[in-house]
């Protein structure tokens, strides 16, 4: 079933990576992985980004942008319909011991715990709806979201873009490790500062 659902998904990125409404496909990936669903927008930025006549700032902020707006209504559906669209969402992705993990996190160090989850691989539609959920600040919510997802966006873009086939492997499958090896290394320098300045 999985390799099926795989095939499938493999056959519609190949068909829309180069087509005329690749942008808006990317954007509503983007918005939805924010909010809803499970698939990322990796999966067409990286073919996007390797076609030599697109534009990778474009493509970077579209895919940060929608991001954003998508992780704004995650924080909506967790603030005002958690009951119903909510508690939906997150049972169906079997996402309750996440969900009450982060709350415990952001509990401490909610700047951080969302920077982190907007920087890296982790199921960001998780930190936007416990965000509402748990009412932590939305100013600081949209500052730490912004900065993690553009930042996030933007690297994968611009080395996409310069390096092309010879980072292409090293995108698809060790960029998410690098990133969550660059947080810990954050993680650590915010223990020690608190800990010792």
């Amino acid at each position: 079933m999985f390799d099926r659902y795989n095939q499938k998904l493999h056959e519609w990125v190949e068909k829309h990576a180069d087509s005329r409404h690749s942008r808006a496909w990317l954007g509503l990936l983007a918005f939805t992985d924010a909010c809803c669903s499970p698939i990322p927008p990796d999966i067409l930025l990286v073919p996007m980004l390797l076609i030599k006549n697109t534009r990778w700032l474009s493509v970077a902020v579209i895919s940060a942008g929608w991001s954003v707006i998508g992780g704004m209504v995650g924080y909506g559906i967790g603030f005002f319909l958690f009951d119903t669209i909510g508690e939906w969402i997150i049972t169906t992705y079997s996402l309750q011991e996440a969900f009450t993990t982060v709350g415990e996190m952001f509990n401490d160090h909610a700047f951080i715990t969302t920077f982190i989850a907007a920087f890296t691989p982790i199921p960001y539609k998780v930190f936007t709806i416990s965000g509402g959920f748990f009412g932590i600040s939305f100013l600081m919510f949209m500052v730490a979201s912004i900065s993690g997802r553009f930042l996030r966006y933007f690297l994968m873009a611009f080395l996409l873009r310069k390096f092309g086939e010879r980072v292409s492997l090293f995108i698809s499958e060790k960029f998410n490790a690098a990133t969550l090896f660059a947080v810990f290394i954050i993680v650590l320098i915010l223990i020690f500062t608190q800990i010792f300045i």
